[in-house]
């Protein structure tokens, strides 16, 4: 296993990991020199090797609560005994980590000897600082020993569950594992892109209003602006007037038609595409089948417990909850659109439904649903009903840091409802767009009716009721609480249901006279892109009695059949393209034919054997059989001759052609008891694929018989 070899080299450390383990905790707690010296990744790393079972992680964690104690002791009475050697010239020692240093100690007194120690940049200062102004002895260790204990047992024993846990996922580590991967990148990238909004969004708010002011004074003092608003001046009126912020329809009344008309006209569109064009409907069906091949037990029922949070049961209760919330604090004037805005939703999603009559995917869904698809439900109340308790906390949030926070987690529960319906199967990539927008438009509505209603004179001497604040804080815990016991049980009922209930799968065959006839049938001649554009016209049609047949012929062949896309597969790939050693098993981009993805890829090295120029082929299994009880494979053939998109795929030989007669060749010469013929499949052809490469092919096909 790749983990295995890569930490081959350390894991002969043996029972000296203990010493290293000793005396990393105390230089990372020894003042100045915890500075320099990494011993929170040390003692993490060593963790991580205990779980292979090279060392005891209690042995090892008490070795590092003894050695952190030792070292926070040395830096204690260094500072009390002591000369400072801190100075403005000093680069290591300079006066301003001491500053920080103190000014944290005053914060926090004692308990900064507990809190420093898991805070880098001043976790070897403070005991020494501690040590400056005297702190009772006693005090200290006591803090010491309780931070001592605390600091040791976290990091060794995340290093320890990390290890177990990796293994666990080596186990299942396919093409699912990379979608995780992908996914944690993607939430990683969130998570800092939100942290890096919320550290400048008041600047970027103040630089946006003084060029919107600027441009707005511009356009005003414009000399042919002020004569137009003379000659016009209702319609000047009018439009000041739309600009006005003390005003709900003045600019928020503005913005709020602006975002709404916007939606509108995308809804339309989409819905206006499903009726008149198959483009979209053939690229929601390559976006199904494409995250079908990402798919896993764990991940399915990770993601079954992210739709539960789009489940009108789930739904109401959020909603129910939510009232009761609002209700509490005296924020009633929110209850009334929070209930518009997502049973108007749900209303008018429900006559969608019923008036396009759109049927469910075919073949990838986990479980059976029994409405129509289009639009999706779940997304509906993802944005209606979550997206409107964002917009209540972002508009009584504080800092701008703390609104733009909620906003992206708002956006990512959002995003993980959609999410979790393409995975699971239940829906189209249309159906989750439609449902964000038709969500959206409610939402806007629902907003809309809060700001109008925010921005009326409120009559305070009609104020009914005056709750106590100790009061509304326990309430709100007792509906959180009560709504998570409601989740967990209403949510682990569904989805052992879902999950014990019988996948939707095709396994019916179409019996053929000749292999050829498929695609009279209407099969497609060419691959496709996402969307559907097409690519090389195929070259193989292959008849077997069995896949194993199938794919023995190919290796007999000297190709190799091609691993799939997974996250080690893909470390694999990038040491191999940076290192140049060879990797005859290298995953191949996935392809479509007949909106399917390629079942199989072989692929045989060149001559400079590595990743970066090699023979490869996509092949397709079909639905159909011959008479004889032979499965009908179709497929296509090209050179890789270098990487393109650091890594991410490669670039093809135009001429297809000299390829397609190597694959031949090789087959022929394999041993494999096979014939074949060449026919006129279609006209010779001159076209692109989906990296934009150009081929070009005369249009033959080669039909084989493996016997």
């Amino acid at each position: 296993m790749w983990v295995d070899q890569l930490f081959a080299y350390i894991e002969h450390i043996g029972y000296w990991g203990y010493l290293v383990g000793f005396l990393a905790s105390i230089l990372e707690a020894v003042a100045f020199v915890g500075f320099l010296v990494p011993g929170s990744i040390v003692v993490t790393l060593l963790g991580f090797i205990a779980s292979k079972g090279e060392m005891n992680p209690l042995v090892l964690t008490s070795i590092c609560i003894v050695g952190a104690i030792i070292g926070d002791a040395v830096s204690f009475f260094w500072g009390r005994y002591g000369t400072s050697i801190f100075s403005d010239t000093n680069r290591i020692f300079h006066t301003k980590h001491l500053a920080r240093g103190e000014q944290f100690f005053k914060k926090h007194g004692y308990y900064s000897v507990f809190l420093g120690r898991f805070i880098s940049g001043i976790r070897s200062f403070i005991p020494y600082i501690a040590g400056m102004f005297k702190m009772d002895t006693r005090q200290f260790f006591i803090w010491n020993i309780i931070s001592a204990i605390g600091w040791s047992a976290a990091h060794v024993y995340t290093g320890y569950f990390f290890g177990a846990a990796w293994r666990v996922a080596e186990k299942w580590s396919t093409r699912a594992g990379l979608f995780i991967l992908v996914a944690g990148l993607f939430i990683i990238g969130l998570w800092y892109l939100a942290r890096f909004t919320a550290r400048r969004a008041k600047r970027i708010y103040r630089f946006a209003q003084s060029i919107w002011l600027s441009v707005l004074h511009a356009i005003i003092t414009n000399h042919d602006v002020v004569l137009w608003a003379q000659h016009h001046p209702r319609t000047s009126r009018f439009l000041r007037d739309r600009s006005r912020t003390d005003s709900f329809w003045g600019m928020p009344f503005t913005l709020l038609v602006i975002a709404f008309l916007g939606a509108l006209l995308e809804f339309f569109g989409i819905v206006q595409s499903l009726a008149t064009s198959t483009v979209l409907s053939g690229a929601d069906v390559r976006v199904e089948n494409l995250l079908y091949a990402f798919r896993s037990g764990p991940a399915t029922t990770f993601f079954l417990w992210v739709t539960m949070l789009g489940n009108w049961v789930i739904a109401a209760g959020t909603l129910v909850c939510a009232s009761a919330v609002l209700f509490l604090w005296r924020k009633e004037r929110f209850i009334i659109p929070l209930w518009i805005a997502v049973a108007g939703s749900q209303i008018v999603g429900l006559i969608g439904k019923f008036e396009l009559h759109r049927p469910r995917p075919v073949g990838v869904a986990v479980y059976t649903e029994q409405s129509f698809s289009f639009p999706s439900g779940h997304s509906i109340f993802a944005v209606a009903l979550y997206g409107f308790l964002t917009y209540i906390a972002v508009r009584y949030a504080r800092r701008w840091r703390n609104k733009i926070y909620i906003t992206f987690f708002g956006l990512a529960v959002i995003f993980l409802i959609g999410l979790s319906r393409l995975y699971v199967g239940v829906h189209y990539f249309s159906d989750v767009w439609g449902g964000y927008l038709m969500g959206l438009l409610w939402l806007i509505i629902g907003i809309s009716l809060s700001e109008w209603m925010s921005h009326k004179k409120p009559n305070h001497a009609v104020a009914a009721r005056v709750q106590s604040h100790p009061f509304a804080l326990a309430g709100t815990g007792v509906c959180i609480i009560a709504f998570a016991v409601y989740f967990i049980a209403v949510g682990h009922d569904a989805i052992d249901d879902l999950l014990l209930a019988p996948p939707v799968f095709e396994t019916a065959s179409t019996t053929t006279k000749n292999a050829l006839d498929i695609f009279s049938d209407g099969s497609p001649q060419y691959t496709e892109t996402l969307r559907g554009n097409r690519q090389e016209p195929i070259a193989f049609i292959v008849t077997a009695p069995s896949e194993s047949a199938f794919v023995s012929a190919f290796t007999k062949a000297g190709w190799y059949p091609a691993q799939q896309l997974s996250a080690r597969t893909m470390i694999d790939l990038l040491v191999a393209g940076v290192t140049g050693k060879p990797y005859p098993t290298a995953p191949i981009t996935p392809s479509f034919w007949n909106q399917e993805v390629n079942d199989f890829a072989f692929e045989k090295p060149t001559s400079a054997d590595n990743i970066k120029s090699r023979n490869h082929a996509r092949f397709w299994r079909t639905a159909y059989v011959t008479d004889s009880g032979d499965r009908v494979y179709v497929g296509v053939a090209s050179l890789d001759t270098h990487l393109k998109w650091i890594f991410a795929t490669h670039a093809i030989d135009p001429n297809v052609d000299n390829e397609r007669g190597v694959l031949l060749h090789d087959l022929v010469s394999g041993g494999s008891n096979l014939s074949y013929t060449s026919v006129q499949f279609v006209q010779p052809t001159l076209g692109k694929n989906f990296t934009g490469d150009t081929f070009f092919t005369d249009g033959k096909a080669y039909v084989v018989e493996i016997h």
